[in-house]
């Protein structure tokens, strides 16, 4: 039998949004890395951009991406002790603008590839490396695998460019299939 406030916070959580199950492989991941071995879980993303990009077509490049994957947008949260996941209406990946010089962009992309992304979520963190006396910048993207593999990293990354290239363009948001892989 659940208290008040389980149920009071299960009704909060579902308000607006709806709460699914997670999927075989879904759970697996869920567990495998509430086991301790956290990081090893997690993709780092890194794209060079050209200088000629400004910070905010950047951004508006992976807000389009971000509103049109719903896996960007999941959390996975715990209802009755049991793991399920929250599709966002809409979501802003926390980025930073980090000046870089060369010399220390390997141990800046280490320092942030040691960041745990922890459930509920975001399970996504981004930085911009601003590369001081470099030809182009670095977008890097820290995902949780639950959230994506290198396949759909692949789709991300054409799509990304898509966007950034014509910013202009509608974006069509993908349906939610997501939560059933």
């Amino acid at each position: 039998k659940l208290s008040i406030t389980e149920k009071l916070e299960i009704a909060e959580l579902s308000s607006g949004n709806e709460v699914f199950d997670l999927t075989s492989s879904q759970l697996q991941m869920y567990y495998l890395s509430k086991q301790g071995r956290r990081l090893e879980y997690q993709l780092p993303f890194l794209e060079k951009i050209p200088k000629f990009y400004q910070v905010q077509s950047i951004k508006r490049a992976v807000k389009k991406l971000v509103l049109k994957h719903p896996a960007f947008r999941t959390q996975f949260i715990e209802e009755r002790g049991l793991p399920k996941q929250k599709i966002l209406e809409d979501f802003n990946i926390p980025t930073k603008i980090i000046e870089v010089s060369r010399g220390s962009l390997k141990e800046e992309i280490r320092g942030l590839c040691e960041i745990e992304l922890k459930f509920p979520g975001p399970l996504v963190q981004g930085a911009l490396l601003k590369i001081q006396d470099g030809d182009f910048d670095l977008l890097f993207l820290h995902l949780h695998h639950i959230l994506s593999d290198a396949y759909s990293t692949n789709i991300m990354t054409e799509e990304f460019w898509e966007i950034l290239t014509n910013p202009d363009q509608e974006v069509s948001q993908y349906d939610e299939t997501y939560k059933l892989y």
